[in-house]
């Protein structure tokens, strides 16, 4: 036995006797003395320098290498500083440093030793140099500290690696003689003592002490370890325990623990954490009652206007970040602050969040989340937008007959069959040779082949078998015949699918024979699981002893199906990935309930896996044969059974499927890929919420051939604003790899993330949008549009074959029949106004009777078109779609229907507040101006951030909005027709948008949407109205005239004169100056000069600059920008914009006064920081002119008749010279319409409703000729 080598630089006199007493010899010089344990002791030795001693200890390494087998430098650390273990300027301390600098150099240096660090009560920290990483320093130096100040009482310890021989350590004490008595272990240097040991370490100390207490001496325990195979194995147990992952201390995992607990009094919006998320109920959305004066009853009871408003955001946040504490390198909270930090440019929430790793960094993330306004819709860096819902995949779900998508808020994973047709599973592989040799060697079995795999493909069968259907129709024995198109069971035996499937038939009887497949995919034959193909080929080799002879000769393929997963841009097979993420082919078993034994006589209908030292055996079943199969093509048998436990054998295997350089990968997908949204919806739908649960569950649908087709959405749920926590996921978890690759490299950093992160990914979202409120149709329609597309959905466009855009009977009651033009035809699609959902998470309800109600069946623009969807084509009626909801404009005479089904008077309640503000709560008008008015509620008014108000102040100016990405504003004004002490009901419509809503129409005054302009139309045939031309009159063109705002900025230095500007309500020319300025000069004599002078010429010719209007118009509006302090302006700029902001300021004094919310929303009236909009004007003021003009209906313009029915005009009318029908010469036709347009176009709804509209306008006037009431009222006039 080699002995060891041992380098100790202090030793006391209590050292010395007891090393002596243990024939260990004490020497100051490097000669060692065989035979003996040696120290070396050099306390009297003095070093000029780190690298003077590190040179004197190879030097003694180096002379003694050929003596001594073992290298092992001994370390008291007890007269070291545990706040500055690095600043030691002694020989402890020049080994920590030399450490820190560079492992590499260390490992070469000291190759093959182990540096043993211990403190005063012989706690050691072995370090050994060939595992030693740089990585692993920020460890090594916290353990370090913890051996400093642990005073507690402990044993010593026997520290041992399996590449090293073991040292055996005894306690220090006079009196004892025994030199291995009393011991216990220590793991491995990257695993920190803890203080409950696992069953395996256990095993392994029990072992150690066994074989000192039958030893006579030292060298005898030595070998008699070293021999026992019981020792090796338990050794490479603990190795392979090993899952890559920090360990923890108690002292850490207490604090970590406590962190977590203490997070849960932590209060955001007022309610603690642990109140916000144990609110986990997902009960069914609440019912709203509308005041729509209907015979249609589906009114009263409406849910999905409802849904936005139960999902409560800090829910899903606060459960992401809690979830930290359980990754791999947990990270705890210890703080969490939520401000409202919305402006005019951004309504959001400002979180920033405490935290703490498990190595005790602390960080701080910062970061914003999207405030809602009506529940759906954000303002994010100055533009109003709009997320649209989205058709998630469930978690896990089989989307094709070979392929299985797992799916969360993190990535997505493919999971497929792997290998040729007809080679699914060993049975169905083993049948189908056995048949083609048996030819016609039996006259008793025939054998008709033939390909069913289509007919099959419309029944829910084994895959084994579908194998077989592939190339066998039927084979008939002397009792049975077996059908392999299914069609024959079900045609000619009449077969009850509800027993189970058909797969054979008594030719004498008739009796036709099933199996069932239980849930986890099996088929149970005699309490034990049986493949369908191994019945069928047990039943006919029964019946053919030639056929029994060949089945039992036939070689099943070595390529067999498998499990392979696409994850990482890679394709692994799946039992790979179990394997390195489990670590133990063992634990596979175990999860998949499955025995392996060496023994094969244990199973019926054995499958195997050779190893280099054995074979183990598995009962076939359709999940486990899928999954196993995968290891033949890793080369298992260059291994030994025993090495299927130990991690590093699974990175071998990964080696031929991208490399291991992909384990980091797989391990963020271990930690990440359910977040906390996907496991509950996991554990709502009956799915594995665990990640490997997960893939094993995927790996069992990969069974047999059903799955759901893309456009049958009951494997999809709905969401909308949820799709912003998920967002928040990606963000986070983003962070956290970047945090866990940093600490993994040995860097002391805290986990961060960009503040803008989640914001930036919400811009990026494929169906994100800027919201147009061109009319609140529009608005309506783009709060209920919905796409596959969007995070973690099928993103790619050109995966939308015809048969993914197909409308399928499940989305009846969820998806209405409106979709987009060209290439968005069945990708984009519209929501019905009451879809049938359930809960916060949207899970689509089976609606078992269709309902074909309006709210039901139709969307928003479908109900305010009528008979459209019942008597126009459906491509007519997609296109109507398009025109009537994103192209109608608003009008000056529009009106609402005659003929309607309750969704127009609907309209206004389902609109958010800026087309109709609804009151809160119970309450009354308090104040009134032509400008504002004020509404007291009985009530406070519960924000979303748990804060409350009593008043509002609601705006009654014109304001301008952006008409989206259209190129042009539009001008809205809320008007009221409430007087000062009015009041109104909780719901009730307080302010709206005379344009959009009107009361007209209708007995009552409920209001109702003004969808376009009643007129009187003839569709003929003429010259007027031929194929897509339309002649119309000038009080239609005048009536349908709308406003359009344009807008025009220039960027004005801060030193610059302004000369002249207009005013709001200007009347301006094509041409006219906005505003006269003279840009400053570097001199200020120069610019003192300009300022004084007068004379325009003058000025001019020194380069006064003139910023002129495009349009004939109205100013409708100014705004001015700064990214400059006031002061700094010249004195005709501070004028202007001191002026402009006061006035903001006093309408901030009203919301002030009335402790009314929204200040905050109103227009800058400070110095802006230089982004967004003011980005490239980082030290000036921007002013932005609103230029209003009234844009008439004229030649070249489109109108609509109803329904996708377009026109363009070609003529207009003059006055006096309108057309005129013989029935009612005194009353103007408006428009001139091809019949033929019509009929070509085969929208037919015209026809039905025009007609309708006529008769009632006629029967109006008829009754009222009968009552004396005055009925010469022209059309024009009911407008």
């Amino acid at each position: 036995m080699n002995n060891n080598y041992l380098y100790e630089s202090v030793l006391t006199d209590n050292d010395k006797n007891t090393l002596k007493k243990n024939n260990i010899e004490i020497i100051n010089n490097f000669k060692a003395n065989d035979n003996k344990n040696t120290i070396v002791d050099i306390s009297s030795n003095k070093f000029k320098s780190d690298e003077a001693f590190i040179r004197f200890i190879q030097k003694i390494l180096q002379d003694t290498e050929k003596e001594f087998g073992n290298r092992i430098i001994y370390i008291p650390i007890k007269h070291l500083d545990s706040n500055n273990i690095e600043g030691d300027r002694g020989y402890v301390g020049a080994i920590i440093r030399y450490m820190k600098i560079s492992s590499v150099d260390f490992r070469n240096r000291f190759p093959n030793t182990v540096f043993i660090f211990y403190n005063e009560i012989k706690e050691t920290l072995p370090v050994y140099t060939d595992k030693y990483k740089s990585t692993e320093y920020n460890q090594f130096k916290n353990l370090i500290i913890t051996l400093i100040k642990n005073n507690e009482s402990a044993k010593p310890n026997i520290n041992m690696v399996a590449s090293q021989q073991p040292v055996i350590l005894r306690k220090s004490t006079e009196d004892d003689k025994s030199p291995v008595k009393d011991v216990k272990v220590e793991k491995n240097i990257d695993i920190e003592k803890t203080e409950a040991k696992n069953k395996k370490e256990d095993e392994l100390v029990t072992n150690i002490v066994n074989n000192v207490e039958d030893s006579d001496n030292e060298e005898e325990a030595y070998e008699n370890i070293e021999n026992d195979d019981n020792f090796k194995a338990a050794l490479m147990d603990l190795d392979a325990e090993d899952d890559g992952k920090p360990k923890f201390n108690a002292t850490r995992q207490n604090r970590m623990n406590t962190l977590s607990k203490e997070l849960l009094k932590k209060e955001v919006h007022g309610k603690t954490i642990e109140e916000i998320i144990s609110n986990d109920k997902d009960d069914e959305i609440e019912s709203t009652s509308m005041k729509i004066n209907s015979i249609n009853d589906e009114w009263k009871d409406v849910k999905f206007i409802n849904f936005q408003k139960k999902y409560d955001i800090n829910f899903d946040i606060l459960n992401i970040l809690k979830s930290l504490h359980d990754m791999s390198y947990p990270i705890d909270i210890i703080n969490i602050e939520v401000e409202d930090t919305s402006t005019n440019m951004d309504y959001i929430y400002t979180y920033r969040v405490e935290t703490e790793d498990g190595f005790g960094k602390r960080s701080t993330l910062t970061f914003d989340i999207p405030k809602f306004k009506n529940n759906r819709f954000m303002r994010l860096r100055g533009n109003e937008k709009i997320m649209s819902g989205q058709l998630l995949l469930l978690p896990c779900i089989k989307t094709d007959e070979d392929t299985v998508q797992c799916v969360s808020n993190y990535n997505k994973i493919f999971i497929r069959r792997k290998g040729a047709l007809s080679k699914s599973y060993p049975s169905s592989d083993r049948f189908l040779k056995a048949i083609k040799k048996l030819g016609n060697q039996d006259k008793n079995i025939k054998v008709i082949v033939g390909d069913n795999t289509t007919i099959c493909s419309k029944y829910e069968l084994p895959v084994d078998y579908i194998d077989i259907c592939s190339q066998i129709t039927r084979i008939e024995t002397s009792d049975k015949i077996y059908y392999f198109n299914q069609d024959e069971y079900y045609s000619k035996y009449k077969a009850d699918s509800s027993l189970g499937i058909p797969y054979c038939v008594n030719r004498n009887t008739g009796e036709v024979y099933y199996v069932k497949m239980d849930d986890d995919g099996n088929i149970l034959m005699n309490n034990a699981p049986m493949l369908l193909s191994d019945i069928i080929s047990n039943e006919i080799s029964n019946a053919s002893d030639k056929f029994r002879e060949i089945l039992s000769v036939t070689k099943v393929s070595n390529t067999l199906n498998y499990s392979e997963a696409s994850i990482l841009s890679n394709k692994i097979p799946l039992i790979v990935i179990l394997g390195y993420t489990l670590g133990s082919l063992d634990v596979i078993a175990h999860r998949m309930k499955i025995d392996l034994d060496e023994d094969d006589k244990k199973f019926s209908n054995p499958s195997r896996i050779k190893f280099a030292d054995t074979t183990l055996y598995y009962q076939t079943t359709y999940p486990a044969a899928m999954l196993f199969n995968g290891l033949n093509a890793c080369n298992t048998e260059m291994y030994n059974l025993k090495d299927m436990s130990n991690r590093s054998t699974w990175l071998d295997f990964l080696d031929s499927f991208g490399g291991r350089i992909l384990s980091d990968g797989l391990d963020n997908f271990a930690d990440l890929f359910l977040d906390p949204i996907t496991k509950e919806v996991c554990k709502h739908v009956g799915i594995p919420s665990d990640y490997a649960g997960m893939l094993l569950y995927a790996n069992s649908l990969l069974s047999n051939n059903k799955y759901n087709r893309h456009t049958d959405i009951s494997g999809n749920r709905y969401r909308t604003n949820e799709l912003i926590a998920g967002y928040f996921y990606k963000a986070i978890s983003r962070a956290y790899v970047e945090y866990k690759a940093q600490v993994k490299r040995g860097r002391k950093v805290g986990i961060s993330m960009k503040r803008s992160a989640v914001i930036d990914w919400i811009f990026e979202d494929p169906m994100t949008s800027d919201l147009s409120i061109l009319n609140p149709l529009l608005e309506i329609e783009a709060a209920n549009e919905v796409s596959f597309k969007g995070l973690s959905g099928m993103n790619d466009s050109r995966s939308y074959s015809l048969d993914k855009r197909t409308y399928d009977d499940s989305m009846n009651n969820k998806l209405a029949l409106s979709t987009g033009f060209a290439a968005n035809v069945g990708i984009n699609r519209q929501t019905t106004i009451d879809m049938d959902i359930t809960g916060k998470r949207g899970y689509i309800k089976d609606s078992k009777n269709d309902d074909k109600s309006v709210t039901k069946s139709l969307s928003m623009t479908e109900a305010v078109t009528p008979f459209g969807t019942t008597h126009d084509d459906p491509f007519r009626s997609a296109m109507t779609f398009i025109q009537t909801s994103k192209h109608s404009m608003r009008v000056g005479k529009s009106m609402p229907l005659l003929v309607t089904n309750g969704a127009d008077e609907a309209m206004p309640y389902i609109s958010s507040d800026t087309f109709a503000y609804k009151a809160k709560e119970n309450g009354k008008v308090i104040e009134l101006t032509k400008d504002y008015m004020v509404v007291a509620y009985d009530k406070a008014v519960i924000t979303d951030d748990n804060k409350s108000y009593l008043n509002e102040c609601i705006d009654l100016k014109n304001e301008v909005k952006k008409n989206s990405d259209g190129g042009f504003f539009i001008t809205l004004k809320l008007d009221t027709d409430l007087k000062i002490g009015d009041i109104f009901k909780k719901g009730d419509i307080i302010a709206y948008d005379r344009s959009s809503f009107s009361d007209k129409v209708g007995e009552d005054d409920n209001l109702a949407y003004n969808v376009g302009v009643l007129a009187k139309v003839a569709i003929m045939n003429t010259d007027e109205g031929f194929e897509d031309s339309t002649s119309v009159s000038t009080w239609l063109s005048e009536a349908m005239a709308t406003d359009v705002v344009v807008e025009k900025e220039t960027d004005v230095s801060k030193n610059a004169n302004i000369y002249q500007l207009v005013k709001i309500g200007d009347a301006v020319q094509e041409g006219d100056p906005l505003i006269t300025m003279q840009n400053s000069f570097d001199e200020k004599d120069a610019n003192m000069l300009l300022k004084n002078i007068t004379d325009p010429s003058f000025v001019s010719d020194l380069g006064r600059v003139r910023v002129k209007s495009k349009y004939t118009g109205v100013i409708q509006d100014i705004k001015i920008y700064r990214t400059c302090d006031i002061e700094e302006m010249s004195d005709s700029l501070k004028k202007i914009v001191t002026e402009y902001e006061d006035k903001i300021k006093a309408q901030k004094k009203l919301y002030e006064k009335f402790k009314a919310p929204g200040a905050n929303l109103l227009d800058p009236d400070y110095k802006m920081e230089a982004t967004g909009k003011m980005k490239n004007n980082p030290d000036g003021v921007k002013i932005v002119f609103y230029i209003k003009y009234n844009d008439k209906l004229s030649v070249g313009d489109k109108v609509v008749a109803q329904s996708a029915n377009k026109g363009v005009i070609k003529n207009i009318f003059p006055k006096g010279y309108e057309p005129f029908s013989e029935f009612r010469p005194e009353e103007s036709i408006h428009a001139l319409f091809a019949a033929r347009s019509f009929n070509a176009r085969m929208v037919t709804s015209v026809w039905v409703s025009g007609a309708i509209n006529k008769c009632m306008i006629e029967l109006d006037r008829a009754v009222k000729n009968i009552m004396g009431i005055d009925a010469d009222t022209k059309l024009e006039d009911m407008c």
